[in-house]
């Protein structure tokens, strides 16, 4: 029910992906300058997790797209 995932290639710090995905609604936490760690629950259902990878995506796009 843990999933840690790099940003580096997307030139974001981890922190600053957070922000990014606070912003859609959905709450994580940096544990490196790179690395990002979701944590979901047994009352987060598929839908929550599809939610948070698209929100990832966004993000991730957003900022290749601003390089």
């Amino acid at each position: 029910n843990i999933v840690i995932f790099d940003v580096a290639g997307t030139g974001m710090t981890a922190s600053a992906f957070v922000a990014g995905l606070k912003e859609r609604g959905i709450l994580s936490n940096p544990v490196s300058e790179t690395a990002v760690r979701f944590v979901t629950h047994y009352d987060v259902s598929r839908e929550g997790c599809e939610a948070a990878l698209g929100a990832s995506a966004e993000v991730a796009q957003s900022a290749l797209a601003a390089r």
